[in-house]
């Protein structure tokens, strides 16, 4: 081989034996603190600041947020997006409506919803997002008209959810596309360091939040 793409999540313990290699490294999707490797990412932080913009647009003042922030530097930088929107527009953070989707695993977990519900949640995608849906409707509530609900990615699951979710779109050639370009500088150039590097999404709008007066 002469170097490593590694899409997804993985564990520090497991980059670090790679770099022992000795091998160029990419990592696609994810970050850690490991020294010499360099990553593609979406912005996660700037999409979800731009959905929950989209919701503060539409009236909305209350504003959940559903995914284990502890679970992947994805999700982590996707509720920062979210939280900046809140200071940005001067809303309160409610713990109670950060809502865990997710074992540490990655395993997916029953959404256990509070009593007292904000109008609008961000989901940190939009598995999550359809998961939410179903979930409200068990308590008879519909979306979005008596709660919104927004995702990440524009996934499948966003398009056939009733009804179709307003996500952010991934780039994933252009992702693709730096990520394979990083790898072929850092193999002519094995010193080369190009850091993190976020690739734009954009804001799908469809048809799950509501216009509040």
């Amino acid at each position: 081989m002469d170097g490593v793409i590694i899409l997804g999540q993985t564990g520090r313990e497991y980059l670090q034996k790679m770099m022992q290699l000795s091998l160029p490294v990419v990592c696609m999707d994810f970050y850690v603190d490991v020294p010499g490797i360099d990553t593609v990412i979406t912005d996660n932080f700037y999409g979800t600041f731009l959905l929950t913009d989209h919701l503060v647009e539409n009236g909305h003042r209350n504003i959940g947020f559903v995914g284990n922030i502890h679970a992947t530097s994805s999700i982590q930088d996707r509720f920062l997006g979210y939280m900046k929107s809140l200071i940005a527009n001067n809303l309160s953070y409610r713990p109670d409506w950060t809502v865990s989707d997710r074992l540490l695993s990655g395993e997916n977990i029953d959404l256990e919803l509070p009593e007292e519900l904000p109008t609008a949640f961000v989901c940190n995608c939009d598995e999550t997002a359809y998961r939410l849906v179903r979930s409200l409707a068990q308590r008879g509530l519909r979306v979005p008209d008596d709660i919104s609900v927004v995702g990440f990615d524009n996934y499948m699951l966003s398009g056939i959810c009733d009804p179709p979710i307003t996500t952010v779109e991934v780039d994933v050639k252009s992702m693709a596309r730096e990520g394979v370009s990083m790898l072929l500088k850092k193999i002519a150039d094995p010193s080369c360091r190009t850091g993190v590097k976020p690739v734009s999404g954009r804001l799908v709008v469809k048809e799950s939040v509501k216009k509040l007066n």
